[in-house]
């Protein structure tokens, strides 16, 4: 029989690292209390913690973009009226990035022109500030319908649901992409007040 050697690490071993590692969770977590607006202790506070808590070695931009699909860091919604619902939601909130990224590339420009502005940026911008209740209007769209499993490709009306707290953003056509992940793909403008259902 050969030599088997085993590491055992006994319940002193356990406790001792738990204990270790709270402490130093409570340390950053009492320097960053005390620190305030002290600009000098809150960098303290940075090196302790990047000291305790290394950040993983970053990538370069190149393995970054070959690593998301789409050249955009979203996870992308698992049916396609979440996609769209996910638009509302950021426009509510203000949220440019997470609003824009919800669009291939090429219809992010696409849907600030049938929206009268320049770009994604300037569109999501001045939709937000036409929200009257963010709440109301993020939660305008249902995340998921009932119903048959869509094609891989759905149009999607806004003026099929009750869009409340701002304006209706038109018609969404959303593909299903990558490990079934849906993207919006297309976008053409409708009524910006739908008529009650």
């Amino acid at each position: 029989m050969g030599d088997k050697r085993q590491l055992r690490i006994g319940t002193g071993g356990i406790v001792l690292g738990a204990v270790v590692v709270l402490a130093a969770l409570g340390v950053t977590a009492a320097i960053s209390f005390t620190a305030g607006s002290d600009s000098g202790t809150a960098d303290a506070v940075r090196h302790f913690e990047s000291r305790v808590f290394p950040s993983p070695s970053p990538t370069s931009a190149a393995e970054t973009t070959s690593m998301q699909p789409f050249h955009t860091n979203h996870i992308f919604s698992a049916n396609p009226y979440e996609a769209v619902r996910f638009v509302y939601h950021n426009i509510a909130q203000g949220f440019v990035d997470d609003a824009c990224g919800r669009f291939s590339e090429d219809v992010q420009d696409k849907f600030a022109q049938d929206v009268g502005q320049m770009d994604c940026r300037a569109a999501v911008e001045a939709l937000h500030e036409q929200v009257t209740s963010q709440n109301d209007y993020a939660e305008s769209l249902p995340s998921y319908v009932s119903g048959p499993a869509p094609a891989s490709v759905v149009t999607i009306d806004s003026c099929t649901f009750d869009i409340e707290g701002g304006p209706a953003l038109g018609f969404f056509q959303v593909a299903q992409v990558d490990k079934g992940q849906w993207l919006i793909t297309g976008h053409s403008p409708g009524p910006e007040k739908c008529l009650p259902h």
